[in-house]
């Protein structure tokens, strides 16, 4: 289990950037393996604990099954809760809306949100590749989800760094590198995939 405070800064890329980018890093860091996640975005009904900035996933992969709590902060800023479960867990949350013990069940708990039955938002599969440079975790990732029952696939890039001005440097001086604009308006994978 960890809680991690969070500083990062977000932009939608086009596929043809998302290639380049990911060659470009992939010549530089030839041994960095694609990740293969299947995210599920659970809320209640009435959207709780969006409506107080907390967002809840349940993220596998080929190696683990964890379950994270995002609470905003700010625009850039975030507290993250994730804590590994196992499979028995993941059905209990999704099958029986049973919440885990842990650091996330005791975080909701603080915000009165631990006892609202969880369903499932939206879903998003998302192949990643994440390196880290110049103090920086940089993360590049081609995403697909249904909206109204048509698959969208969309690309981003995430810079998260320890101090917010290194990590919107970090962001303009790749956009610069790779020719692409840095978007104005970015809709969380969270707000995408619950459409």
């Amino acid at each position: 289990m960890s809680k991690i405070n969070e500083i990062e800064t977000r932009s939608f890329i086009s596929e043809e950037t998302y290639i380049s980018l990911c060659a470009a890093y992939l010549r530089a860091h030839p041994a960095t393996p694609f990740i293969d996640m299947d995210n599920i975005y659970l809320d209640s009904e009435a959207s709780d604990l969006a409506d107080h900035d907390c967002f809840l996933r349940l993220r596998t992969t080929d190696a683990s099954v964890e379950l994270s709590l995002k609470i905003l902060l700010s625009e850039m800023e975030s507290e993250e809760y994730t804590q590994a479960i196992d499979v028995l867990t993941k059905s209990d949350l999704l099958d029986n809306h049973i919440l885990p013990e842990g650091e996330i069940k005791e975080a909701l708990k603080e915000k009165d949100l631990s006892m609202i039955t969880f369903t499932k938002k939206g879903e998003m599969h998302t192949k990643r590749f994440e390196i880290v440079e110049e103090d920086a975790k940089i993360v590049i990732d081609s995403n697909s989800y249904l909206v109204e029952e048509e698959e969208v696939k969309d690309y981003d890039i995430e810079v998260e760094c320890p101090e917010k001005e290194k990590a919107l440097d970090l962001l303009k001086k790749i956009s610069t590198n790779f020719g692409f604009e840095i978007s104005k308006e970015y809709k969380t994978k969270y707000q995408r995939a619950t459409l």
